[in-house]
């Protein structure tokens, strides 16, 4: 089973509709041969992108779970793993961990009027 939105599940609907098909997308017989890996790389060749493993997909899917504040006992339900130390590798892909640390240091940034710009690489001689 795989999650999709509401707006994706009306397209489909209306799509298999609109193709008078029994499944959307149609069932590939390289996929019950484990040959996502291929079958995605050739996907992304010929419409011109970089091609991206199939896993990727789902990691992707997993951390924007994350990132967005779903809760990591939920985001394991819905990809099925079987150990919470799985799914919780991803909250560092996230960024879910280190959201918001950098305000705790205390660091003022000056009012953009007071603010100057220092060149890195010209140094100023001391008077």
């Amino acid at each position: 089973m795989i999650p999709i939105n509401d707006d994706l599940l009306s397209f489909l609907r209306e799509y298999k509709v609109k193709a008078e098909t029994e499944l959307v997308p149609p069932r590939l017989g390289e996929w019950e041969h484990e040959e996502q890996a291929r079958v995605t790389r050739d996907f992304c060749l010929g419409i011109g992108i970089t091609p991206v493993k199939f896993h990727d997909l789902r990691a992707t899917f997993i951390t924007n779970l994350l990132a967005r504040a779903e809760t990591l006992a939920h985001v394991m339900s819905t990809v099925e793993h079987n150990e919470l130390k799985t799914t919780n590798l991803y909250l560092r892909k996230a960024g879910v961990d280190v959201k918001g640390e950098t305000n705790k240091l205390g660091y003022k940034v000056p009012k953009v009027e007071n603010a100057e710009v220092i060149s890195l690489f010209e140094r100023k001689t001391m008077k």
